[in-house]
């Protein structure tokens, strides 16, 4: 499977469990928020250097970048390493790791990491799923045993925003979590009279926190 390790995703690169520091959970949630670094350079770092706080560690070096992205090389010629750019970000979150991480405290941010229990049930058994999720808001929505996808144009007719809603309200006032992207469009009309009216709803926004 694409960026897990050799052995998997139970392997020793594979998914932080639920006996990960927290220190190493810390370390993972600020590797993730760093732009550049996506889920198979994380991957190669974890197996290349051992755990997130390791990587943090080499991070803060001197010669930090380089090693950076020496680990993120893949074992064949025609993968290669992470950019320099994202390597030296990386770097750089590593110094600011604790600003980083009271930034997304201030902000009502909660890292959830893979072994957590209270990481999604039904995400945790995707091929690759995410290491760490960012989330803001009520965690248990995540794991309601009913919900509707929401999907649709961004830039629907009049009739069509009011068809979303229609089919949209009902749902969400039942306690169905609306999933969708960024609310834009039918994306936004369908739960919004639900959720004004105390239902729930769901954004998975692929940006980052």
């Amino acid at each position: 499977m694409l960026g897990v390790g050799r052995e998997g995703p139970f392997g020793p690169g594979g998914m932080l469990g639920s006996h990960a520091s927290a220190i190493d959970r810390d370390a993972l949630a600020v590797i993730a928020s760093v732009d550049g670094v996506g889920p198979v350079t994380l991957e190669r770092l974890l197996e290349g250097l051992g755990s997130p706080g390791a990587v943090l560690d080499v991070a803060r070096r001197r010669s930090g970048t380089a090693e950076l992205q020496a680990a993120s090389r893949g074992p064949e010629a025609d993968w290669p390493a992470s950019s320099p750019a994202a390597a030296e970000a990386l770097a750089v979150a590593a110094r600011r790791a604790d600003h980083v991480l009271e930034t997304m405290r201030r902000s009502g941010v909660q890292p959830l990491v893979l072994g957590d229990a209270a990481y999604p049930a039904r995400l945790r058994l995707i091929e690759l799923p995410p290491r760490v999720l960012f989330v803001r808001g009520r965690v248990g929505a995540l794991e309601a045993s009913s919900a509707v996808a929401v999907v649709g144009p961004r830039r629907p007719t009049d009739g069509g925003r009011r068809g979303a809603a229609r089919v949209g309200a009902p749902l969400t006032r039942g306690g169905a979590p609306a999933v969708r992207g960024p609310p834009v469009g039918v994306r936004g009309a369908a739960p919004a009279p639900g959720v004004a009216a105390g239902g729930p709803t769901e954004a998975g926004i692929g940006g980052g926190h």
